[in-house]
């Protein structure tokens, strides 16, 4: 989950996974130069698998990006959807995680192919209303529309993010922290996380609530005391001296 370490500090950037076919790198570095204000602004930071060293065991470092992104970006063509790896292990995982709340998947239809009835098909796609961005007159315009729709998620994760965490410093009556806790955000969107409330007291006032839970012990001593009294007398017959002087008058 996001998170910043104290409060009012800056909310680090949200972890974006692009998940894509090679054969369409083109539109991938379009995305990334229309992502750049987001991660100049550092809202963002990106990963993708050409980000992997020499040498790097790729399977591994990308389950890795995969289980830890905040947002998942999957781009659509034909090549996707016709590549193993891409569709039955990324797309899997992504909605997987999105489904658990741990995450947020963003299918962004570049090449028009088939796609409404595919497992993505549930969640909101962009460019608006799925049109494809090759099929766009202007591609900029396309990709503007994407990176207004990634941001629109971004703000709703910070946001979201932010509020946790002032709650979860929240020292004034109660400490309220979640409990269950996901890598993400997002129970980000479909859940509002359990809370756990556990009240913090000073000193001082530790010692005024002893004081008064030992006064309400007493007074409810006394009382005990009298109903017994009351019940013994009851029993015999008899009052006490006080109650029949208060009978007699």
């Amino acid at each position: 989950m996001l998170k910043s370490t104290n409060l009012g500090a800056v909310v680090p950037p949200v972890a974006v996974f692009c998940s894509y076919s090679h054969k369409d790198s083109a539109f991938r570095d379009e995305l990334e130069k229309h992502l750049s204000i987001l991660k100049r602004q550092k809202m963002i930071k990106t990963w993708h698998d050409r980000k992997i060293s020499a040498g790097t065991e790729w399977a591994g470092r990308i389950d890795e990006r995969i289980r830890t992104a905040h947002i998942i970006l999957l781009l659509i063509s034909a090549d996707f959807v016709a590549s193993d790896y891409c569709y039955d292990v990324e797309m899997q995982l992504a909605l997987r995680r999105h489904d658990a709340g741990e995450a947020r998947v963003i299918p962004i239809i570049l090449r028009d192919v088939d796609w409404r009835t595919a497992p993505f098909a549930k969640l909101q796609v962009l460019p608006e209303d799925g049109k494809a961005v090759a099929s766009w007159a202007i591609s900029d315009q396309a990709f503007r529309n994407v990176a207004d729709g990634i941001r629109k998620a971004v703000t709703e994760l910070r946001a979201l993010s932010d509020g946790i965490d002032q709650i979860e410093h929240r020292t004034y009556s109660s400490n309220i922290t979640p409990l269950a806790q996901s890598s993400s955000l997002l129970a980000l969107d479909k859940r509002a996380p359990a809370l756990h409330i556990t009240v913090r007291l000073g000193p001082m006032d530790a010692l005024l609530v002893s004081c008064g839970f030992m006064l309400l012990f007493l007074f409810l001593g006394g009382l005990i005391g009298t109903l017994y009294q009351a019940s013994k007398y009851a029993q015999q017959g008899q009052a006490p001296a006080a109650w029949r002087s208060q009978i007699q008058r």
